[in-house]
């Protein structure tokens, strides 16, 4: 072979290891922690269609930092209603602020048919509802002894799980699946779709279409890494 013809070959080899490398997607843990045995493809990809629908907050077709700055935000509207709501809901009388009175005769009325279900507590039930009604007059910014709505929102963004979870949960998936997209990018469903379907071909070891039980158990041994089956 002359030098012409070996540098053509080398080339042409150097091209399909660049497509092959652009085209096969990285090892992905959500792409394994999503896979199930006994599923076929469609299957998998129908569940993996479901999780980007659910991620995509904006409804655009991809995943991005806004998708993650929108699950935020509704996330922490959601715990803020959640965490006042606990509190305004013994508002007995209508008036727009809670007393402490109202928190007592609240509790008193939630807590009418504990006595005879459960284990022991270790307080007694004036001890716990004390203990109950303390926590919630720390809403009480101004100490006039009432509880407001507006009172009861600056409370719960002090609270240390405000949007914790909803930006540990949907953020860091997002993540995962943004390492699907080149240099971190937007990912579309279409990259999704691909990505998955490479992982799941590769998983399937046996070619039979769908995945066993010894290969799951395989993928949750290694942690997951994917790598271990391309």
């Amino acid at each position: 072979m002359n030098h012409a013809a070996l540098f053509t070959v080398l080339m042409i080899g150097t091209i399909g290891l660049a497509q092959a490398q652009t085209t096969s997607p990285p090892p992905n843990a959500l792409l394994a922690a999503r896979l199930q045995a006994g599923a076929t493809l469609e299957r998998y990809l129908q569940n993996m269609r479901q999780e980007f629908l659910r991620l995509d907050a904006d409804g655009n077709g991809k995943l991005d930092a806004a998708d993650i700055e929108m699950h935020t935000i509704i996330g922490r509207a959601m715990f803020r209603n959640s965490f006042a709501m606990q509190i305004m809901v013994a508002d007995l009388d209508g008036d727009g602020v809670v007393t402490a009175d109202e928190m007592r005769r609240k509790l008193h009325y939630d807590r009418r048919n504990l006595a005879s279900h459960g284990a022991p507590a270790t307080a007694s039930p004036e001890q716990q509802i004390d203990a109950q009604v303390r926590k919630w007059l720390e809403a009480d910014i101004d100490k006039d002894g009432k509880v407001t709505w507006h009172e009861a929102l600056e409370a719960a963004t002090r609270d240390p799980n405000y949007g914790r979870s909803i930006q540990q949960s949907f953020g860091s998936l997002i993540q995962q699946l943004q390492e699907l997209a080149p240099q971190g990018a937007a990912v579309t469903l279409a990259d999704l779709e691909a990505a998955a379907t490479a992982f799941f071909r590769r998983v399937d070891t046996d070619n039979n279409g769908t995945i066993s039980t010894d290969v799951l158990l395989r993928v949750i041994n290694l942690g997951q890494d994917a790598s271990q089956f391309s």
